[in-house]
């Protein structure tokens, strides 16, 4: 892996500023109570197709997994945007490229997570809090997107770089 990028300059850009931080850490024990239903209602929904069944495996792998997957969302809720994080995040894109996983399984995961987190915090928050709570969600998810599918294509364009030209291949959905 290489030196890992700094991260201010992201945070900047997508609008992570203390205001959404501190947005962010108030909703984190809301989240953390539902995580696990989450999580688990997350595998449910893609082992319903074939391609994502394919990818995962034995529905065993599930439980070391999700523990993963948990411990990744919170870490990115907690807002600590720290080596450790951007490290984890890279790896993941890192690790999803080496499983071939489809860039179209890969957004329609973020696209359950954050949906499911808009529907959390939309049903538990009220007030003048939801839009930028609704914000600060989007804002994370989009930080956390970007560094994974960052590292994902990086992977790639290392493939194609080191392949020879009719033995490129484009992942597709």
């Amino acid at each position: 892996m290489e030196k890992v990028p700094n991260i201010e300059g992201r945070l900047r850009l997508l609008g992570i500023d203390m205001s959404a931080r501190m947005d962010a850490k108030r909703f984190l024990p809301v989240f953390e109570a539902h995580v696990d239903r989450i999580v688990a209602h997350f595998y449910d929904h893609m082992y319903s197709f074939a391609e994502a069944r394919r990818l995962f495996g034995d529905p065993q792998n599930v439980s070391r997994l999700s523990e993963r997957q948990k411990q990744h969302w919170l870490r990115l809720f907690s807002c600590r945007f720290d080596a450790e994080y951007v490290r984890g995040a890279l790896h993941i894109g890192e690790v999803h490229y080496a499983r071939r996983v489809p860039p179209y399984l890969y957004l329609a995961g973020y696209n359950f997570f954050h949906c499911e987190l808009i529907r959390l915090a939309s049903a538990t928050i009220t007030g003048i809090e939801v839009p930028p709570l609704l914000a600060a969600i989007t804002r994370l998810v989009t930080l956390d997107m970007d560094l994974a599918l960052s590292a994902y294509t990086r992977e790639h364009w290392r493939a194609v770089a080191s392949a020879p030209e009719d033995k490129v291949e484009v992942l597709s959905g």
